[in-house]
């Protein structure tokens, strides 16, 4: 029977909730009449906002949803039961305590419920968006997916036609050399004299490979974005731009270098109108990248310390002529 309407939840940080893209385009492909609502928090649930993907985006982070994370023996708020009316599934993957997901019974009586941990057991050595799939597959068995299916709906991407903002400079290259935390963070040293060869080279008829070359950063990178647009000349910094416009940034570049971060998931999560899609480089330390690694991005492995990779063979790995 096909459902009338599928919920579903995902909590996190970018990262955390772009490893849903599987889930939703699973659910969008086998059920296209299905009424498709994500609870996912402000902008970055609002990139599944888009043809192809969600019908309705919420964010269970603010108004009406403070309900259910309430104590308080109150009936639901009315604007909350109808997001939930007529609904036939609840898939949740937020891994939230028993009070929200006992009164997300409550809204949804008839609803079939699954409920999955936000994250793998330790030990596990799935990629995040097709462990999220597999457990989908096992409370819904005619959703179940083989290995290389698993794979591509895991690495579905948004296709973003529109031109990219702050008019770059055509082609160019991103760099992102920071990340939620210090651990994560490749030498930035290391991150000027990579951005330093990218601004330098040449293509055999002597042209330059990357006119533009920017370096984006937000509020978690602390000043590093910042220091490596002023070691570089040429290159320009792109700070806290709203998440739709740095996707767009994003789409539409020609190669991405950075750490493990909500960033490079959305580097690997973006392509442009054409279906092109940029070199995406990654670079881990002490994360897993079999089950942290953005799909579809070439993940690197630093160490622990984050020194052991050398500007050179990441150049390498852009496959950049020597």
């Amino acid at each position: 029977m096909t459902p009338r309407k599928i919920v579903v939840v995902r909590s996190g940080a970018l990262g955390d909730v772009l490893a849903i893209r599987g889930v939703i385009r699973l659910a969008r492909e086998h059920y296209p009449g299905t009424e498709l609502i994500l609870l996912a928090p402000g902008e970055r649930g609002r990139l599944f906002l888009r043809p192809g993907w969600a019908d309705a985006v919420h964010d269970p982070e603010r108004g009406v949803f403070s309900w259910l994370f309430s104590r308080e023996a109150v009936s639901a708020p009315s604007a909350l039961r109808a997001i939930f009316a007529d609904c036939d599934c609840i898939w949740s993957y937020a891994g939230w305590p028993d009070g929200p997901r006992l009164r997300l019974a409550r809204l949804a009586p008839a609803a079939g419920i699954l409920l999955v941990p936000s994250r793998p057991p330790e030990g596990a050595k799935t990629g995040i968006g097709e462990w999220l799939l597999g457990r989908t597959g096992e409370f819904c068995p005619g959703l179940a997916q083989t290995g290389a299916e698993a794979s591509r709906l895991a690495a579905s991407r948004f296709r973003l036609a529109e031109a990219p903002p702050f008019n770059p400079v055509r082609p160019y290259a991103v760099l992102h050399p920071g990340s939620g935390g210090t651990a994560k963070n490749w030498p930035l040293a290391y991150y000027i004299e990579l951005a330093r060869r990218f601004s330098a080279a040449l293509d055999p008829a002597g042209r330059r490979i990357f006119p533009g070359l920017y370096a984006t950063a937000g509020e978690p990178d602390g000043d590093l974005g910042r220091r490596l647009a002023a070691a570089v000349p040429g290159m320009s910094l792109v700070e806290a731009p709203p998440l739709g416009d740095l996707a767009r940034l994003l789409a539409h570049a020609s190669l991405y270098v950075g750490n493990d971060s909500g960033v490079s998931h959305l580097a690997a999560a973006v392509e442009n109108g054409t279906g092109g899609t940029p070199e995406k480089i990654v670079i881990f330390g002490p994360s897993d990248p079999v089950v942290w690694g953005p799909p579809g991005a070439r993940t690197l492995s630093a160490g622990r310390d984050m020194s052991g990779l050398s500007p050179e063979a990441v150049w390498r790995a852009a496959g950049l002529p020597e």
